[in-house]
């Protein structure tokens, strides 16, 4: 249903009283609330609490979810496509075959699946190329 999304509560209410064929008086009634309530709830300036929002589902012979559902910022999973690199990944696990895809699991559980390691060997290469420039700078001091 299509105003689900796009209605406010207050509307939503009013279209399922106005299904049922009552007054907001006649809703008030049959759910145990005041009639000025029904009324901000439908113009939005107020909500029901969860026990009279039970009660107003029950009066209108709805469920508390359709009462109570609200509009999503979020699409539906079934629309959300994954990122291109997520969708290779997927598509090649799909192609691998049995050997490949524990060679793959090792891999990625080796060291937590962390680049430590591969840090570990930046970093010692980069130590090792400071110290060999010390080594010329020193050198190059003692011959003059």
């Amino acid at each position: 249903m299509e105003t689900a999304t796009t209605e406010t509560l207050g509307q939503r209410l009013a279209r399922l009283r106005s299904a049922t064929g009552v007054t907001q008086e006649q809703l008030a009634e049959k759910a145990g609330v005041a009639m000025g309530s029904v009324r901000n709830w439908e113009q939005d300036h107020r909500r029901p609490r969860a026990d009279a929002a039970l009660r107003l589902a029950r009066a209108l012979g709805v469920t508390v979810e359709e009462l109570l559902v609200l509009p999503s910022s979020r699409p539906a999973r079934s629309d959300v496509q994954d990122p291109p690199g997520l969708r290779a990944l997927k598509r090649a696990w799909a192609r691998a075959n049995e050997d490949d895809r524990r060679t793959f699991l090792k891999f990625a559980q080796q060291d937590g699946g962390n680049t430590s390691q591969a840090e570990g060997v930046t970093a010692r290469k980069s130590r090792i190329g400071r110290d060999e420039l010390k080594k010329k700078t020193n050198s190059g001091k003692k011959a003059k």
